[in-house]
């Protein structure tokens, strides 16, 4: 609910600075075709996230912590149709989806080794 509320916000504040024209007989117009959905922090997906958390603690690898972000996210798909979805166990970097990302290569070992932990203690 709070994402929607922050929604309607966001989308209140883009049509107030439509509204304004700075330059006399002009105006603005703008129309979303098309929207990423975020990935929910619903309860099958929070189940995961522990489920990966104590297979961490179990190999001696720190727990993930939950983040809540409005950004569109592809795991939010498959999270739709019901499979237990996380996002973002990947290499460690800054500037994302802009022209100044970057990925940390030296974090590539230690997640790989995340990755594989995951894969070797998961639950049938």
């Amino acid at each position: 609910m709070e994402r929607i509320c922050k929604k309607k916000k966001a989308d209140e504040k883009f049509e107030k600075i439509l509204a304004k024209s700075y330059v006399e007989g002009t105006s603005a117009h703008a129309e979303l075709i098309g929207r990423r959905l975020p990935l929910e922090p619903d309860e099958k997906n929070l189940k995961l996230v522990d489920t990966i958390n104590e297979i961490c603690e179990k190999v001696g690898i720190e727990p993930f912590g939950t983040v809540e972000s409005a950004g569109g996210a592809d795991s939010a798909y498959p999270s739709l149709a019901g499979i237990p979805t996380v996002d973002s166990i990947g290499i460690e970097g800054e500037g994302c989806h802009t022209l100044n990302e970057k990925a940390r290569i030296s974090s590539m070992a230690e997640m790989a080794k995340v990755a594989a932990a995951i894969i070797i203690n998961f639950p049938e």
